[in-house]
């Protein structure tokens, strides 16, 4: 049976995503949890996992930058299809704790990101918490209020994250923006997927450094062949300051003949240059 990595345990928002994939596709699999992204890449490069799901985007808190760091990093990898996932955060805690003042709040940062101003609005005192994964905060609510008994902590994760942890809910759908949604990948090792008409084509790369117009021009292969971009972001290469690759997506396969063109193009001018995946497009 295949085995799909996620960023677990069960009851995070990459859990609800990989279930999304498994039914949509119909898939005999067994869904594996994976404490970090690094466990998720090394599960992936040593066979344990034949795919894995990772977050890539949201549309409140934009680019999950430790997910494109790592794409960055693996070379053998490939995107074999996105999932688009509704996301509801809920605030929620210990039932004991309930009508207590809250001290402090634990998520991970792309859901803290995603509620930044109803925190504001609602616990401008609090203190805030990283954790790896809205599961995991559950685990540093209870370390924190077993070192103090007048830290009264709370969480921000999925409704299934209460059911998981026996947790009561004290505030529903605190998103700061209503249609809060995250992309993920599915990642492989694996070649390119067959065309499918609704295609997207995915790549990261980077320009010669301190020359002018290498973005501008790179963009231009794009441009001048109409394929229209749905996202382009930055991140450091984590190897000097002042050091970028560029994360593109557009629409249309690695076959089409205008793709196949741009991505020539645009490897002939790049220092750094990686092939992501041609996968169908979902609709949010």
């Amino acid at each position: 049976m295949k085995q799909i990595g996620f960023l677990g345990p069960e009851g995070t928002f990459s859990h609800a995503a990989a279930k999304k994939y498994k039914k949509a596709n119909a898939l005999s699999a067994k869904l594996i949890p994976k404490s970090t992204f690094v466990d998720l890449f090394v599960s992936l490069e040593a066979n344990h996992c034949e795919e894995i799901l990772l977050p890539i985007e949201n549309s409140v808190g934009g680019s999950v930058s430790g997910s494109m760091a790592l794409l960055t990093e693996h070379h053998q990898v490939t995107i074999l299809s996105e999932v688009v996932l509704t996301i509801d955060n809920f605030l929620m805690g210990d039932p004991k704790d309930e009508g207590k003042t809250m001290t402090d709040i634990v998520s991970h940062p792309q859901p803290l990101m995603q509620c930044a101003n109803y925190l504001h609005q609602h616990f401008p005192n609090v203190t805030l918490h990283h954790a790896f994964s809205t599961a995991q905060a559950v685990e540093m609510m209870k370390k924190i209020q077993e070192k103090s008994d007048t830290r009264i902590v709370s969480v921000i994760g999925s409704d299934a994250i209460a059911q998981v942890f026996n947790l009561k809910i004290w505030d529903k759908y605190i998103n700061d923006k209503p249609n809060n949604t995250t992309r993920f990948l599915i990642i492989s090792k694996k070649g390119a997927t067959a065309p499918t008409g609704h295609d997207k084509t995915s790549l990261i790369f980077s320009t010669a450094k301190d020359t002018s117009g290498g973005l501008y021009d790179a963009l231009g292969s794009f441009a001048k062949r109409d394929i229209n971009l749905s996202m382009i972001t930055s991140q450091p290469t984590r190897n000097a300051l002042g050091e970028y690759v560029f994360f593109i997506d557009c629409e249309g396969h690695c076959q089409d003949k205008d793709v196949k063109n741009a991505l020539e193009d645009i490897q002939a001018q790049s220092l750094f240059f990686k092939f992501l995946g041609s996968y169908k497009r979902e609709t949010p």
